[in-house]
């Protein structure tokens, strides 16, 4: 994993964890900044698997 794919994962989870946000405090939800956190860690917590798959499918 390299620093462009951490970079690249915290982008896509900026992009798309402003929107949920606003869409679900206009839905009447709490969300906090943690909701936000959450969101944006989403996707590094995925890197890892994806590189697990693509080196054993690879083997």
């Amino acid at each position: 994993m390299t620093i462009f794919d951490l970079i690249v994962t915290l982008i896509v989870g900026f992009i798309t964890a402003f929107p949920l946000c606003r869409v679900a405090k206009n839905q009447g939800f709490k969300a906090d900044w943690w909701v936000m956190l959450v969101l944006v860690l989403m996707p590094v917590l995925q890197i890892p698997y994806l590189y697990w798959i693509a080196f054993k499918k690879g083997n």
